[in-house]
């Protein structure tokens, strides 16, 4: 049979890879080998080195925290905060606090205090910071007793990661392995069912290999593993589900075993290509944002696109070729009645598509309507930085610091530093009638609880005063007191013009997080826009066709992020336990977006490309959209459900944004599968007729590309 080779891209690239893949076997294994024992050994090490906390380089925040080091000495290091309460609360702390601080290195006593409520806190500095500071938890607390309560940045990292590791085996054990297993079944009916799970257990350890690296020069979420095993597996998942089921097809059309895997990658491939690079794009662009933690979840969420796509192009042709016959050969489903079903399916999907098609001029608008009901709570959404209050309260360290935020009513661990610089030496005296008034007006403020008086540094340049403030400095309320402090107490203080006033830690780091993020996402939306455009105008050989996927993928992620907004900080989802929130953390919109538009970007390429090929065949719009449903609408729609429910996972954790992301992921591909691409795609696809296609010749020639 000859050869129909799809036009866009110079296949012979693919054409050469797939035959050296095939041509040198065990080359391609034995490299694969290595890499994925590298990954396991790599991976092994990378969670010391996740973190939980976050920077703001180029920030106030940012200068404050260099001043109070270089200036004030406030070392680099963590601090150890320990409680106790009933009788003898402030004896037993002070002995703790000497006992704590000879454990660890640099350790020293800043303060031991008793709180209003009786209960008593002592503040132990150490030199140690990030995973280094966690390890010690377990030794402190065990010379301690269980009668004082240890907690801070430390020893919430230490408790967290037995929470992470056990929440992400029970999404993938209890949820996403076993739902991925029983569709697979059903789909295939053969062994090509366990593909998809050598295809993941190929690429997730390199990923996590490449985050190891990554997390020696940049700042890696404590959250990464978990988002590499469930992407990286749904992935997996989508790629094999796609060249396994168009492996069937060529088989179906006569060729051989060999030919049949030559033409597959020859047309799978490049999906594979495209749509990898679609999840890619944004997740890419994460790594420009200016604020390093947000550049940390574009590392974690690009390596597994990447890998998965050179993965996909070189071992799994491999794989096909050798285990492809002898999967298919272990039959779950006789032959005949897998064959029947497949006709049946096909029928039923050419019968679907054509009654969408009809009735496209009411379909289309009635979908529209309803994503955009769904996104309208977008408009009051609210985010913020991580906070402890998200994290679950049963975790030791969380007892010990709900004790101490309820005995000071305040939250006296993070207060918001302000730093006078008059820029000279001894210029502080001068400055003394602004600092009186600033003192003053915070005193009046309903969120300040106290105000330390301001404190020289040693060349007098610098006055620092420290503010503690009511409410948890991530609190909406404390982020509204820190943008009233920088634009109207300070000013109205009436430093000389020569001064420079700076707020930083507290609520006000709290409020450069959020400024940086969402001032940056607009940004980040329009160049995802615009790159995926020209990729996809190559992709699909259409001006039209790309700005239509655009447009349904953006009414997918609006849909599922106003039904998340709905549900967590509306409180609609208290009745399935889901905690209700103030705000969202303000990682998950932007990763949700870039994540989902790559992913949903996915699917429309899967569907177009498979139309593309019947329309450059018969140009006949109709039959072009109802082939292209046939034969990729069921696979669609399985890689779609396995999604899904791989991200629920996240839903039976006990991190809330965890659950979060979980949801509005999982919620996202359904969606997709159902109301974007099984009636709103083929109706938009009907109305707009030959336009689908329409590419002037002289944009081809620019791109290269078949007019």
């Amino acid at each position: 049979m000859s050869r129909a080779a799809p036009p866009g891209l110079d296949l012979a690239f693919l054409s050469r890879l797939t035959a050296f893949s095939l041509r040198h076997r065990l080359l391609v294994a034995l490299v694969w080998t290595a890499v994925i024992a590298l990954g396991i050994v790599a991976s092994l090490r990378l969670t010391p080195l996740l973190k939980t906390g976050f920077s703001l380089p180029g920030t106030d925040s940012a200068r404050v925290k260099q001043v109070l080091a270089q200036e004030y000495g406030v070392r680099s290091g963590s601090t150890v905060v320990l409680i106790a309460k009933d009788d003898g609360a402030l004896g037993r702390v002070r002995l703790a606090a000497s006992q704590a601080s000879s454990l660890l290195p640099g350790g020293r006593v800043d303060d031991v205090e008793r709180l209003p409520s009786g209960a008593a806190a002592a503040f132990v500095h150490s030199a140690l910071s990030g995973d280094r500071a966690a390890a010690k938890t377990g030794a402190i607390r065990a010379k301690l007793g269980p009668r004082v309560f240890v907690t801070g940045d430390a020893a919430i990292q230490h408790d967290m990661a037995p929470v992470l590791s056990r929440d992400l085996r029970v999404g993938e054990l209890y949820l996403a392995v076993p739902a991925a297993l029983v569709i697979l079944l059903l789909v295939f009916g053969t062994a090509s069912a366990l593909l998809p799970f050598v295809f993941a257990a190929a690429t997730i350890p390199p990923a996590l290999g490449i985050a190891w690296g990554a997390a020696h020069v940049l700042e890696l979420s404590d959250y990464l593993r978990n988002m590499v095993l469930m992407i990286g597996l749904g992935i997996a998942i989508d790629y094999s589900l796609l060249v396994v089921n168009r492996y069937r097809d060529e088989r179906r059309n006569g060729r051989m075993h060999r030919d049949a895997v030559d033409e597959t990658m020859l047309h799978a491939g490049r999906t594979i290509l495209f749509s990898g690079l679609a999840v890619s794009v944004g997740l890419a662009l994460m790594l420009l944002l200016p604020v390093p933690f947000l550049r940390g979840f574009g590392v974690g969420g690009l390596v597994i696109p990447v890998v998965s796509v050179l993965c996909g192009l070189t071992l799994l042709p491999v794989l096909l070729l050798t285990l492809g016959e002898r999967l298919e050969r272990v039959r779950l489903l006789p032959l005949g009645l897998a064959e029947r079903r497949h006709a049946g399916e096909l029928r039923l999907w050419v019968a679907h598509a054509g009654w969408v098609m009809k009735r496209a001029k009411y379909l289309a608008p009635l979908i529209v309507t309803l994503l955009v009901v769904a996104a309208l709570p977008l408009i009051g959404i609210k985010v913020g930085p991580g906070s402890d209050s998200s994290l679950p309260r049963d975790l030791p360290a969380l007892r010990g610091l709900t004790i101490l935020q309820h005995a000071a009513d305040s939250d006296s661990l993070d207060p918001t530093t302000i730093i006078v610089d008059t820029h000279r030496a001894n210029g502080a005296a001068a400055v003394a009638p602004a600092v009186a008034r600033l003192d003053t007006l915070l005193r009046s403020q309903p969120e300040v609880v106290q105000v330390s008086r301001a404190v020289r540094d040693a060349s007098g340049r610098y006055l620092r005063i420290d503010v503690v403030g009511r409410h948890d400095s991530a609190s909406p309320t404390a982020q509204a007191f820190a943008d009233h402090l920088r634009g109207t107490l300070i000013p109205e203080a009436g430093f000389p013009a020569s001064v420079q006033v700076l707020a930083g830690g507290g609520a006000a780091s709290s409020a450069d997080f959020v400024s940086r993020t969402l001032g940056s996402f607009p940004w980040l939306i329009l160049g995802v826009l615009g790159l995926t455009y020209l990729l996809l105008v190559r992709a699909f050989r259409s001006l039209l066709l790309p700005l239509k996927a655009i447009a349904l993928n953006m009414l997918t992620v609006a849909a599922a992020s106003g039904l998340m907004i709905a549900v967590f900080q509306w409180g609609w989802g208290s009745w399935a336990g889901f905690a209700k929130v103030p705000q969202l953390e303000g990682w998950i919109p932007v990763f949700m977006f870039t994540l989902l538009f790559g992913l949903s970007m996915d699917y429309e390429v899967f569907l177009i490309t498979r139309m593309r090929e019947m329309w450059d065949a018969t140009r006949s719009n109709t039959t072009a959209v109802a082939h292209g449903l046939a034969h990729t609408g069921r696979i669609v729609t399985a890689a779609g459900l396995i999604m899904a429910a791989t991200f629920s996972g996240f839903l039976l954790g006990s991190i809330p944004p965890m659950q979060q992301l979980g949801f509005g992921l999982a919620v996202a591909i359904l969606i997709d599968i159902t109301l974007v691409r099984g009636l709103l795609l083929p109706s938009a696809m009907a109305l707009a007729g030959r336009w689908n296609w329409y590419l002037p010749a002289w944009t081809a020639r620019a791109l290269r590309v078949e007019p």
